[in-house]
C-alpha cells in the first residue's frame, strides 16, 4: 500500500513540479504498475487464491483509471487513454511475476519439506 501512497500524489501534482526522474513516459507506467500490482498481489495473496489475479486486476485498473480521471483537474496534467494501456500493461507484468515467484518459492519449500 506504500506504493498507492507515493504514486498517488505523484501522479496528481502539476507536470511542471514532477521531478525529471519520474517523467520516463510509457516505461515509468509499467514499471510504477507492475510494481503495485506486484506488492497488491503478495499482500492479498492467502493459501494461493485464484480469485486474487482477478481482484489484484480489477483494484489497479481501478486505481489507474481514476488516476487518469483526476488528472482531467490537475493543471499541465490530462487523461491520456495510452497511459491507462500502459499501466494495464505493467499491472499484468506485475501479477504474472507474483504468481510464477510465489509458485516456484512454493514448490522450492515442499521439495524441501519433503527431502
Amino acid at each position: 500500500m506504500v506504493g498507492i501512497i507515493i504514486s498517488f500524489p505523484l501522479n496528481l501534482i502539476p507536470a511542471a513540479y514532477v521531478p525529471k526522474i519520474f517523467l520516463g513516459g510509457y516505461t515509468a507506467h509499467i514499471l510504477n504498475y507492475a510494481f503495485l500490482s506486484f506488492m497488491l498481489f503478495l499482500i492479498l495473496n492467502k493459501n494461493n487464491q485464484k480469485s486474487v489475479i482477478l481482484i489484484t486486476f480489477i483494484v489497479i485498473s481501478t486505481f489507474s483509471t481514476l488516476i487518469e480521471v483526476l488528472q482531467l483537474f490537475t493543471p499541465n496534467r490530462g487523461f491520456e487513454l495510452f497511459d491507462i494501456g500502459s499501466n494495464i500493461i505493467g499491472t499484468i507484468i506485475g501479477i504474472i511475476l507474483a504468481n510464477v515467484l510465489l509458485k516456484i518459492f512454493f514448490n522450492n519449500k515442499r521439495k524441501n519439506k519433503f527431502s
